[in-house]
């Protein structure tokens, strides 16, 4: 378990890295999604390439009559479909479950038709983003939840924006549990990314998250993943420091949307955003 002290330490840290030196110098996104565009055309006929082989690849072997399959899912269903939840995090103070129980934890408090097993979480935030040392604007709204324990919707959007460009990101898609508990959650997230105006460009979205509820009032996120498209591929990450009061929470986050343009000297290009915010559970 991590204990207050260290606690305190990496929210101070995160803190002092998210509040970076103000500047008077706008992002370049024309610049941004000009490397991207660049390497698309560059990589777009190797990358057809590689998806056909990886397909064939993947489906030489037919694995669904392996009996391990089976149990694992059986054990992930019973294992997710117990999990029930607090109205918001730390509804019981201090005591245990923060926000993440199963059954079994909750007989003595809750009779089962009481148990909430769906939870919703809307979040807004507003910052900066910066690309080098050049800044600009950023905002960002999310909805997420799970339904039933087991599976749950998410939709996103994000926008940048500097003095001569916008880009805009929507994200609908979905998140699977793969372990739920207050300390350690685990989860599967696969969705439709869209970018519009300095970029136009379609893609997938594949990663995972991290949640954890370590000590009251204090949660952490952590996400990251791939977006791949055709002719271009990304990777994102994303973390999350909050602080909860009832049903309300604040938060600083991270998020890096990178982009490895090999076709131009193995240049890393990357919008870096730091972000405060607030959160409403339900």
């Amino acid at each position: 378990m991590i204990n207050r002290k260290t606690g305190r330490l990496f929210f101070a840290v995160l803190i002092l890295f998210a509040l970076f030196p103000s500047s008077l110098l706008y992002a370049d996104l024309g610049d941004f999604s000009r490397s991207v565009n660049e390497g698309r055309q560059e990589n777009e006929p190797e990358e057809k390439k590689k998806k056909e082989r990886e397909f064939h690849e993947d489906h030489e072997d037919d694995e669904s009559q392996n009996p391990f399959f089976f149990l694992a899912a059986l054990l992930w269903y019973y294992h997710n479909r117990s999990s029930c939840y607090a109205e918001y995090p730390y509804e019981n103070g201090s005591d245990r479950p923060a926000a993440i129980a199963h059954d079994e934890r909750l007989l003595l408090e809750k009779p089962a038709p009481d148990r909430k097993q769906s939870r919703w979480i809307l979040s807004s935030s507003g910052g900066m983003f910066f690309e080098g040392t050049d800044i600009g604007g950023t905002a960002n709204f999310r909805l997420n939840g799970i339904v039933g324990g087991v599976v749950g919707p998410e939709f996103e959007y994000r926008l940048w924006k500097d003095e001569s460009s916008i880009l805009h990101m929507y994200r609908a898609g979905g998140v699977l549990p793969l372990i739920q508990s207050d300390y350690f959650s685990l989860s599967l997230d696969l969705s439709g990314v869209f970018f519009r105006d300095a970029l136009s460009l379609n893609a997938v979205a594949l990663g995972g998250s991290v949640v954890s509820y370590p000590f009251r009032p204090i949660s952490l996120e952590i996400r990251g993943g791939a977006v791949l498209s055709e002719s271009a591929a990304f990777s994102e990450l994303g973390i999350r420091l909050g602080a909860h009061m009832n049903r309300f929470e604040v938060y600083a986050g991270y998020y890096g949307l990178f982009y490895d343009d090999t076709g131009l000297e193995n240049q890393t290009k990357g919008l870096h955003v730091a972000e405060f915010g607030t959160a409403v559970h339900f």
